[in-house]
This record gives structure tokens, sequence and C-alpha cells, in this order.
């Protein structure tokens, strides 16, 4: 599919075939669904923790006789139904982290990418430069570029991008991405897509290297 290519002050300046295998793909959103529940799940700390019964402190004289006293027997005021004992079945630490396999990491990549393309919301810019890495000026190529500042959209940029991202990095909905993390949560997250032909070639290349 062919798609306009946009200078940062919204003149257009030509276009740019995107390759149907990344982009024109039927998305799996199955796939899609299982790449984005692993992510978050891997973005998950795991530090959540509770005192089991024997691991709170205190407790260790019987409350009362076993007998002649009227009330229920108990051996510990750290048991669970007392207030202040133990939990049960409480969390503890542990790692969230595991992977789905590389094919279909790459399947839900193209599909996120491919439903993008599908609904217009992949932009393409000649390249990521402005005079000044000032705020104002960002904005005014946001609307220049008719987006609007109100919704998110992700910046996929390089190393090389520095001067530009420091001139959005106070808007809000506004995010930046490294080319090499670049991830499907990160595309399903952001309701416009935005490359740079360099970042795009270089994708392009990438995914023609994997391939290869």
């Amino acid at each position: 599919m062919l798609i306009k290519v946009h200078s940062i002050q919204g003149s257009p300046v030509g276009e740019e075939k995107l390759p149907d295998e990344l982009f024109g793909i039927t998305p799996n959103y199955e796939v899609i669904a299982e790449a984005v529940r692993m992510y978050m799940a891997n973005l998950r700390r795991g530090t959540a923790s509770t005192l089991r019964r024997g691991e709170v402190s205190g407790g260790g004289k019987k409350p009362w006789p076993q007998k002649h006293t009227g009330w229920a027997r108990s051996g510990s005021n750290r048991s669970p139904v007392w207030r202040g004992g133990g939990t049960v079945f409480g969390p503890h630490p542990r790692s969230y982290y595991y992977r789905l396999p590389k094919k279909k990491l790459a399947l839900a990549f193209r599909s996120a990418l491919s439903h993008k393309a599908k609904d217009n919301k992949i932009l393409l810019v000649d390249k990521f430069e402005l005079q000044e890495a000032k705020t104002k000026l960002f904005v005014t190529a946001l609307k220049s570029l008719s987006m609007d500042i109100k919704k998110s959209a992700l910046f996929v940029v390089t190393e090389k991008d520095t001067n530009f991202c420091r001139a959005g990095q106070n808007i809000e909905k506004i995010k930046f991405k490294n080319l090499k993390s670049l991830n499907t949560l990160d595309i399903v997250n952001s309701n416009t897509l935005v490359f740079s032909l360099n970042t795009l070639h270089s994708l392009l290349e990438s995914h023609s290297s994997k391939d290869a």
C-alpha cells in the first residue's frame, strides 16, 4: 500500500510504499491479545507480600487455658482467624515473566502494524527535525500534521532524534519509542503511529534480514 510522506511542517513531499507482508496482512487479533497480556504481565513487579501464621511476630503463648473458660479453644493469637494474625493463601513475591514463541510475537507485531495501516493511523514524516528543541515548535508541528494533541501518539525514533524528543517530552499524550524496543503493546496503546523515513527504512531492513 502507498502512504503519503509529509514534512514536519505538514506539506506533502511524496509517497512511500509499505510492504504488504508487514503492513497489509489480515490482523490476528487473538495473537495480538496474547502478546499484550504477555508484555503487561512482564511489567508487573511481583513484590506484593503477606505474612503467614508462622511469620507473624508474637503468638508464642497460649492465650488462655484449654478448658473451663467458656471460650473457644485457641493455641495462638496469631491464628488467621484473629485480628493481627497471619494471612492464608496471601500473595508472596514472585515473577510474572513469561515469553511467547518468536513466531507468535512476530505475527502479533505484524498484525498490530497492519491494523494501524488499515485504520489509517500511520503517519509518515520525512524527518524528525525542528529548528530548536522547544515545546511550542513541537505543538505547531503537530497542528501542521493535523494531529489532535488530546489523542495519544507514538513517535518511533532513533538515537539521533534526541532534540526532537526533548521538544515533545512535556506533552502528556505524546510518547517516544526507540525502534529497537518497539513492540506490540506500544503500537496498541497509541492512537497514531508516527514514523520518519529513516525509522521506517530501518524497520523494513530489520524485517527483511529476519526473513532471510
